[in-house]
């Protein structure tokens, strides 16, 4: 969970510390641990339908999108996705809307006896902080009254505690390189690991995924019977095909045919061109979900097709997702990119508006503030970002499942990319350093870890001020 960076001395305070204290204890695989939690609570995951995403990047933004779609159709929400970035809070929302204080304290409450009670059965085990999270989330849901729940894994997919729920439909984001130590040091094994949300009967919309991924992911959804909605960018017959139509700060414009034949133009309020592929898979579960409800054979029905767009622009007109191309006030961007495939995305994100020598013309130049978890393969991403900065600072979190990478080693990856390479341990003293160094017009992008992020968010929320003198 990493530490809250704000004071709790709410009515949750007791309630955090008590999540707090249960990261000691890590993780293990197995599902009889949430299983006997959820019995103890009477079994809330199956009070209402779900959806349960996986993958490797993309996955929040995507189920965000979802939840928002069905919101806009009139349904009542609950979305559950990690980390948090300032507040644990934020994990577990209803409408939007994150768990009360009260409603947190009291899940604990419920909660905590059951996970005392399986850690004294030599059969169960303690459950982790995730498994503990989960079945809150679950309680929280049920007594809320929610019609449908979009589920975001923690942490691969077969052995995920979400993974007890059957789903109304299964989504795979776009699967990469992370968490390799847990899921297996190859895409496959890591797939392996992701299909294991793929149920019987149940569809399962699958992002664009590398060749050896995919392979795994089709073998699984045959094996168990489950339909397969395909979405690829481009064109590709039978499948759900997406085109980007226009990119700015904060927007992205983009349409999807269907594999019926219809064409919809939308529009996502999140930035980079990537959010257009999570925008396209989002879709595709919508409109699937929507087909089957409108016509279990999955024919063309205009009537359910022409009010499930609907729900897509309405839900989105006002969507945001903090920590993903976020901008904020002084020209700065904040985005949770922590792995190769998602820095590669930020980079294509940057690059039309930023670059080598950007200043010299009309474009506004870059400088990066940057810090990973010491399991992050640091080179692989800087060689992504760091060319197009023209200065890194290299910062520290002391937030995180693991410890942050050493700041030295941070810097000789920036060097071989970008020759102003600056360490400054403080994060929001290293955004001060950036801003120092910045022309009248630049822009600053804070990235590497979504711990860093949530800080950084936090410490802001809380009065520090990164900027001082000349307005940013």
């Amino acid at each position: 969970m990493g530490h809250e960076p704000v004071a709790e001395t709410g009515p949750a305070a007791q309630a955090l510390a008590y999540l707090a204290d249960l990261a000691r204890f890590g993780s293990r695989p197995g599902l009889e641990r949430i299983a006997f939690l959820a019995q103890g609570l009477g079994e809330p995951q199956r009070a209402f339908r779900s959806i349960h995403v996986a993958g490797t990047n993309g996955k929040g933004s995507t189920a965000a999108a979802i939840a928002a779609a069905l919101q806009a159709a009139g349904f009542r929400v609950g979305l559950y996705t990690s980390p948090h970035l300032v507040r644990f809070h934020e994990r577990i929302r209803v409408n939007g809307q994150p768990i009360s204080d009260e409603a947190l304290a009291e899940g604990v409450e419920r909660v905590r006896p059951l996970a005392e009670r399986a850690a004294a059965t030599p059969e169960v085990g303690r459950p982790t902080q995730f498994e503990v999270a989960t079945a809150i989330a679950f309680d929280h849901f049920a007594r809320q009254g929610v019609a449908w729940a979009v589920l975001e894994t923690g942490l691969g997919g077969r052995w995920d505690a979400t993974n007890l729920v059957v789903p109304e439909l299964a989504v795979i984001t776009p699967i990469g390189h992370d968490h390799m130590e847990v899921l297996g040091g190859s895409l496959a094994a890591i797939a392996g690991e992701k299909a294991g949300i793929i149920k019987a009967d149940r569809p399962v919309v699958l992002a664009p995924q590398p060749p050896e991924a995919l392979e795994v992911l089709l073998a699984q959804a045959e094996a168990v019977g489950a339909p397969v909605v395909r979405v690829v960018e481009g064109r590709g017959p039978g499948a759900f095909a997406y085109q980007v139509d226009d990119v700015e700060l904060g927007r992205v414009r983009f349409r999807v045919a269907t594999p019926w034949g219809s064409t919809h133009q939308l529009q996502l309020p999140l930035g980079g061109a990537h959010q257009a592929l999570n925008g396209a898979v989002a879709a595709a579960a919508v409109l699937t979900l929507a087909a089957r409800r409108g016509d279990p054979e999955g024919g063309q029905s205009v009537a359910w097709e022409r009010e499930a767009v609907r729900w897509l622009e309405e839900g989105w007109r006002g969507l945001r997702w903090p920590g993903r191309f976020e901008i904020v006030p002084g020209r700065l961007i904040l985005d949770g990119a922590h792995n190769p495939e998602g820095a590669r995305a930020l980079a294509q994100a940057l690059a039309p508006c930023f670059g080598p020598g950007a200043g010299e013309g009309e474009r506004p130049s870059l400088y990066l503030v940057f810090s990973c978890m010491e399991d992050k393969p640091v080179d692989a991403m800087l060689a992504a970002l760091a060319p197009l900065a023209a200065g890194v600072v290299v910062t520290q979190t002391g937030q995180g499942r693991l410890p942050p990478l050493a700041p030295e080693r941070i810097a000789a990856a920036a060097r071989a990319h970008c020759s102003q390479v600056w360490t400054v341990a403080d994060p929001v003293a290293a955004l001060r350093q950036a801003h120092r160094v910045r022309g009248p017009r630049d822009w600053i992008c804070l990235c590497g870890s979504l711990y860093l992020v949530g800080e950084v968010k936090a410490r802001l929320a809380s009065g520090e001020r990164w900027f001082h003198g000349r307005s940013a």
